[in-house]
């Protein structure tokens, strides 16, 4: 199976399996197809990775697991892109968090000190959060076509 590209045999290994698989999954059964030696294994993993991202055949689903697009809606897409979002969100209200709390005690000198000004930044946070969403929401609508499909 040497000259078939690498997206190609992962669509073909897609298509034969009965479930997603995870992206280590995948690559190794392309990597055993394309007859890979280990030095090529190891440095045409990346490539791989950015190809199946690029290529609309092919859905990214939760913990790393691809899939055949053909094989989800729309909506499955946009509960993948909210759970992404809100991990992202929630990782980055954490780390904003940490850190204007370590800002505040460096500019104070005292812990637990709050004042006015935080607000301003929480709600600067909700409205950036809220335009992640929306794009997001808006990429899902542009990769898709009439039926939903993707």
């Amino acid at each position: 199976m040497k000259e078939m590209s690498l997206p190609e045999a992962a669509y073909e290994i897609l298509k034969s399996a009965k479930d997603p698989l995870s992206f280590q999954e995948l690559y190794e059964e392309v990597a055993k197809e394309a007859e890979m030696t280990p030095e090529e294994h190891d440095a045409r993993i990346g490539q791989f990775y950015t190809d199946l991202f690029l290529d609309g055949r092919f859905c990214l689903l939760s913990d790393n697991f691809w899939d055949l697009s053909e094989h989800h809606t729309v909506e499955d897409a946009k509960a993948v892109l909210n759970a992404i979002s809100a991990g992202e969100d929630e990782a980055n209200a954490e780390e904003n968090s940490e850190e204007n709390e370590e800002e505040d005690e460096e500019e104070s000198g005292e812990e637990g000190d709050e004042d006015e000004t935080d607000q301003p930044a929480e709600d600067d946070e909700t409205m950036e959060a809220q335009k992640r969403e929306s794009e997001d929401a808006k990429k899902a609508a542009d990769i898709t076509d009439s039926d939903g499909n993707f």
